[in-house]
């Protein structure tokens, strides 16, 4: 459960409007995320560094932290960022039918 509200990032505090706003943002970047991840694009060969800096920051967080103000997601958020441009790419060439070279 801690670890779904780290990445979450709405809290039952926050009002409607930053909730809604936080999940309009994240919702597509966890999901281009997921994407470049299994697409595997040649962009991220190397994306192992950043995965692990991700993953070891979310068990540390879901194991140790009462983590209600989410300022433990921001030293995974631009990693985050950086993953979902990717999948951005990938759905950019999926509409327009050309590939980068």
């Amino acid at each position: 459960m801690k670890l779904f509200y780290f990445f979450l990032l709405a809290r039952p505090y926050y009002s409607l409007p930053h909730n809604v706003l936080v999940l309009l943002l994240l919702l597509p970047v966890y999901t281009f995320t997921i994407i470049s991840w299994f697409r595997g694009r040649k962009e991220f060969v190397r994306w192992g560094f950043a995965a692990i800096i991700i993953l070891l920051q979310a068990l540390v967080v879901s194991f140790t932290f009462a983590d209600w103000d989410s300022r433990h997601l921001e030293v995974v958020l631009p990693l985050m960022f950086l993953f979902a441009s990717g999948g951005a790419i990938w759905l950019k060439d999926i509409l327009y039918g050309k590939k980068l070279k």
